[in-house]
């Protein structure tokens, strides 16, 4: 009886007849059983245009995309990713090295790598390494929705963990970028005499620096990292080989399903 109640504790397919003795399965009504015919069939049906597919992608050799829809979602990525390079140089020196001025966009440095090429090597190295973390972390996030994928297909439970601490890590990285960006902006303002309040850190809500810092920075990101996913699913569905593989575990989740029933 105890190893059926640890079975039962570790194995979510275990029948109730397992654990209870003399316990029998209720009589299914004619509603119910014909109802399951029709969800049985429907799942054969999907699986046997899933085999026509698979066929039809080996004996053609390659998938058919649709090949302007993936131009254009490389173009946006390139174009995001270009955009975060800067954005993040900018930002980072501005957060690491101070001398922000607070004129509009005083964040946002034209002449960043000329600033940071007289500060030394160390500092033209961080500005160009920096964002590099934030792909990085991108790059992750895809992976663990390709696994998420994965899981998705052999009907098991998706796990969030790995991509809430990512995102988690992205948006306090930021946050303290964009704090160290707004005190550093006030604080120019305060000492050319345009604004009597010293900084404390309850202005940072109301100071919309902070936002815009915050904002342009990982509300992008998050677009990026979303965007660079699907650009890799697409690559990679491209491919006859993982094509003919996904399919084969869909059919085979397909196929559990029906045994199930």
């Amino acid at each position: 009886m105890l190893s059926k109640i640890v079975k039962v504790l570790f194995e979510s397919n275990i029948d109730v007849d397992e654990l209870v003795p003399g316990y029998e399965e209720p009589q299914k009504t004619a509603g119910e059983l014909k109802l399951q015919e029709t969800e049985k069939k429907n799942l054969q049906n999907s699986i046997k245009q899933l085999e026509n597919e698979r066929q039809e992608i080996k004996a053609a050799g390659h998938v058919r995309y649709n090949f302007v829809s993936f131009s254009i979602s490389v173009l946006i990525t390139l174009g995001l990713t270009l955009y975060l390079f800067v954005f993040y140089s900018s930002t980072v020196y501005s957060a690491f090295y101070g001398n922000v001025d607070s004129n509009l966009g005083g964040f946002i440095r034209a002449s960043v790598f000329t600033e940071a090429a007289e500060k030394g090597t160390g500092a033209t190295s961080i500005i160009i390494l920096a964002p590099f973390i934030f792909i990085g972390l991108g790059f992750l996030i895809h992976h663990a929705l390709k696994e998420n994928r994965l899981l998705a297909l052999r009907r098991r439970p998706r796990k969030y963990g790995l991509i809430s601490l990512l995102i988690l890590l992205t948006f306090l990285f930021d946050s303290l970028m964009a704090y160290k960006i707004s005190e550093s902006i006030h604080n120019d303002l305060y000492i050319k005499g345009f604004t009597d309040l010293a900084w404390s850190p309850g202005l940072i809500l109301e100071d919309i620096n902070f936002w815009l810092v915050l904002f342009s920075g990982f509300v992008v990101y998050i677009i990026w990292g979303l965007l660079l996913d699907k650009v890799m699913q697409d690559y990679e569905n491209s491919h006859a080989e993982e094509a003919i593989k996904k399919i084969s575990l869909e059919i085979e989740a397909l196929q559990n399903d029906i045994n199930k029933i």
